[in-house]
Parts: structure tokens; C-alpha cells; sequence
């Protein structure tokens, strides 16, 4: 029961994260490393206005605040909640920095062995190994609610729809289906990770074109958010403190 309750707590986490990522936002994830678990853990993103126009053009979540109508929250604060509970995940507190954006405090099970062992996690060793793949982040969304799931298919991403495919096709592909404004954010936009450890780290690796540097016990990385999405290769990033 706990296996599969890690499972499904990884599953929501990431594929929330890919799913934003879809919709052409800057994602930023922080995890913070503990002696023991649980582990505290903090989400943020926003659409870029190109994005946010067209989610709601085709969802049916109404204006923008732009034309002068009602606007509607993109992000459903209590769905999401009510999801990552069941999975095991609290979510200690839920902002909103603007009508398409949302911000998350949570607490996670355990970090060690999310997504069938995307996230490795040795406190002993004082080392922590997350792999992205096509394969875990497909593994994963079947465990997303079905609206979800259909603003991921809006956007065609590779790593879920699993065609070969490089990041310059892709933006061609936006650009064709949605306008050379959006496929342009979403080439600028980049996904953060911040792994804050116990002490300052030592050594960060992160699968090239993705960096990584150290601040203070916080180590920073950054990949370019149309990688994430395509995916031709796997994404290994490691630190160690």
C-alpha cells in the first residue's frame, strides 16, 4: 500500500509539473531535503499571456482580465488539493499571484523512490539522483484528471505523445498550430529546480542544456522548459552535498 501510495503522490506531482510546463508557463519547484521524512516542497508557475489566452479560449474558463470581463481562476485550488491528498501529498497553504497562476506549500511522503525511483534520494550518502524520462512521465499520467489530460493534449508535447521529434520541430509545430507568439514564449520559458540541502553542496550535474549552480545550501537548476517538453533524450540531475 505504501508503494503504491508514493506512486501515486510522484504521478500527481510531476505530471502537475509537466502539465504546466504544456501550457507554456515558467514552472519552479522547490524540494527541501530533511533527515527524515516527510519532506517540505513548494510549486509555482504562471502562463505566459499567449498560453493563458488560448487555455481559455479552449476550455471554456472564460476572459482574461484584459477585455474588461469577469476573469476566472485558471488553477481549481480545491480540486487540486483534494487530488494531492489523496496521494498522500498536504498542501499546507494555496496563493494566488494572478488569475493564471498558482502557488503551492506542501508535504511530501518521502522523496526517496517517487515515480517508480525517478527520485533517488540517499540521506547516508548525502545525494540526491532525479531521472526524467519519457517513460516515467507517461507511467504517471494516467493518474491525471481527465480535464488535465486534455489541456496536456492541446499542446502536443513529444514526451507524452511519444514521436520522435527534435526541439526545433516542435516549436514549428506550435508555431503552425497556435501562432509564432506562443511557440516563441514557450522557447524563452525554462523550468527551475532548487533542491535545498542540509549543508552546502558540493557537486550539482545536470544533463547539458540544463545548468546548475550553488547558493548558499540551495542548489539551482534550470532546463529550458521546450527540453522538458520533447524530451529526445533522458534528463539526469544530480546533487550532492
Amino acid at each position: 500500500m505504501k508503494k503504491q501510495l508514493l506512486r501515486r503522490s510522484a504521478g500527481f506531482f510531476v505530471l502537475l509539473l509537466c502539465f504546466l510546463a504544456a501550457t507554456a508557463c515558467s514552472p519552479s519547484v522547490v524540494i527541501s531535503i530533511t533527515e527524515n521524512p516527510p519532506d517540505p516542497a513548494s510549486f509555482a508557475t504562471e502562463m505566459s499571456p499567449a498560453a493563458e489566452k488560448l487555455v481559455r479560449q479552449l476550455s471554456g474558463l472564460g476572459s482574461d482580465s484584459g477585455d474588461g470581463a469577469e476573469s476566472v481562476q485558471i488553477f481549481d485550488a480545491d480540486g487540486i488539493t483534494a487530488s494531492l491528498a489523496y496521494a498522500g501529498i498536504t498542501v499546507k497553504s494555496v496563493s494566488y499571484p494572478s488569475d493564471s497562476g498558482i502557488s503551492l506549500s506542501l508535504t511530501v511522503p518521502d522523496l526517496n523512490g517517487f515515480l517508480d525511483n525517478a527520485i533517488i534520494l540517499d540521506r547516508k550518502n548525502r545525494k540526491l539522483i532525479l531521472s526524467l524520462t519519457r517513460e516515467s512521465l507517461n507511467s504517471a499520467a494516467a493518474l491525471m484528471p481527465e480535464d488535465t489530460y486534455d489541456y496536456l493534449d492541446l499542446f502536443m508535447a513529444p514526451a507524452f505523445t511519444g514521436e520522435d521529434m527534435t526541439v526545433s520541430e516542435y516549436r514549428d509545430i506550435i508555431a503552425a498550430a497556435y501562432g509564432r507568439t506562443l511557440a516563441d514564449e514557450m522557447e524563452k520559458e525554462a523550468f527551475s529546480l532548487t533542491v535545498r540541502c542540509p549543508s552546502a553542496p558540493k557537486e550539482i550535474s545536470v544533463t547539458p542544456p540544463g545548468t546548475g549552480r550553488v547558493s548558499g545550501k540551495d542548489a539551482l537548476i534550470t532546463l529550458p522548459l521546450a527540453v522538458l517538453l520533447v524530451l529526445e533524450n533522458p534528463v539526469y540531475i544530480e546533487v550532492a552535498w
